[in-house]
């Protein structure tokens, strides 16, 4: 009987035993799961921070981007313009055989090309190769983003193509007129008989690209304004 109860005893404290490493066992492992939580936790907060400062960043560096581009937008805009109207003043005096001294800068302000824009696509680009496009919350921003800076690539292809055309009246014009930083009223007044060269200054393409920078400032401006408002947000 003595010995039934020193088993019994000893089989109780080990079932204790066990029980109390069962406990600290279970106990450690909810420790490092606890510990693994929290560590995901603030990883998660340190990459949403993080994430926050490169959104910031790149809606700034797009806001100053655009800036310069709207004002480069706006004043070569308004030289497309002078050139379309000064055209028409130019081909009549070559028409009524005007020599008047204005004739000089008008027929110089017809072959000497405005020279395309290349709108700024840095910050889109650096977004889009690091995949981050993705952080600018707002979806309808997003599409903004991508639908203008994917024109701003079409516009500078057309800008380019134009430009080429400009350089074609000025290689007709170089066999025809001696100087054309200086040219006499009398070569200038020639240039009246020549149909190739009548034809490409009225088809210089001035209206056609006034147009379409018109079009760009109205994008750029319009981004501008949508990210200025978003960005107050994340101040």
């Amino acid at each position: 009987m003595i010995k039934f109860f020193r088993k019994f005893r000893q089989d109780l404290l080990m079932e204790n035993k066990t029980g109390k490493y069962l406990k600290y066992a279970i106990g450690e492992i909810l420790l490092v799961v606890i510990g693994i939580l929290i560590a995901l936790s603030i990883n998660n907060w340190q990459q949403d921070r993080t994430n926050q400062q490169l959104e910031y960043r790149y809606i700034t560096n797009m806001i100053s981007e655009l800036k310069r581009d709207s004002v480069r937008l706006e004043s070569l805009y308004q030289q497309l313009l002078n050139k379309d109207r000064i055209k028409y003043v130019y081909l009549d005096m070559l028409k009524n055989n005007q020599k008047d001294d204005s004739l000089k800068a008008y027929f110089g302000y017809q072959w000497d090309p405005v020279r395309p824009y290349v709108p700024s696509r840095s910050t889109f680009t650096e977004m889009i190769s690091n995949a981050h496009l993705g952080l600018v919350k707002p979806n309808n921003l997003r599409e903004h983003i991508v639908e203008t800076y994917t024109n701003y690539i079409d516009f500078t292809s057309r800008e380019s193509d134009q430009f080429e055309e400009g350089l074609l009246l000025i290689e007709a014009l170089r066999l025809r007129v001696p100087d054309l930083i200086d040219p006499t009223i009398v070569d200038i007044l020639n240039l009246k008989d020549d149909f190739y060269i009548i034809n490409r200054m009225t088809l210089n393409g001035s209206r056609t690209r006034s147009e379409d920078y018109r079009k760009m400032l109205k994008e750029s401006n319009d981004l501008l304004q949508q990210l200025k408002v978003y960005q107050a947000t994340l101040e």
